[in-house]
């Protein structure tokens, strides 16, 4: 069977028994066909093995698409095969041999600036003056010492 024949069964047989937004099935569609426009039309779905899924990782990498998006289209890749795993069509899926790492893009904290620092500190001081809480001796030298006090006091 042809890559492209068993995309268009896939989508006859799965979304017929799995429940899934049309934006969910527009997504898996144009990533199927990427999938696809990559092998050619004469890609015999047999052929689809773990080579292949690295190769067309390393492909999206190349094109700089995201770790999220590289990550989304091997995850509809990913179902596709088990689709046709559950179908007895495959033996086993190309995944259960592959480990790929995509990685994230973490972007680091930034510093403050000098001028962010000391307006931060000159607003804290500003808060801190605004809030007026006695200090434990004061409140014990008045007498007014209540259960439940004690919280409200700064040492």
């Amino acid at each position: 069977m042809l890559l492209v024949h068993a995309i268009e069964e896939f989508f006859n047989g799965y979304f017929a028994t799995h429940e899934r937004s049309s934006k969910t099935r527009f997504a898996y569609r144009s990533d199927l066909d990427q999938v696809a426009a990559y092998t050619g039309d004469a890609f015999a779905f047999s052929s689809l093995d773990p080579a292949f899924i690295e190769d067309w990782a390393a492909n999206l990498r190349l094109r700089n698409y995201s770790p999220a998006s590289m990550g989304r289209k091997m995850v509809v890749l990913k179902v596709f095969c088990s689709y046709w795993v559950r179908k007895g069509f495959l033996v086993e899926s190309p995944f259960w041999r592959v480990k790929l790492s995509f990685g994230r893009i973490v972007q680091l904290p930034r510093s403050l600036s000098e001028l962010e620092m000391r307006s931060l500190l000159v607003q804290a001081k500003q808060n801190q003056s605004a809030v007026k809480i006695q200090r434990k001796g004061a409140i014990m030298a008045k007498g007014t010492l209540r259960k439940g006090f004690l919280h409200e006091y700064r040492a």
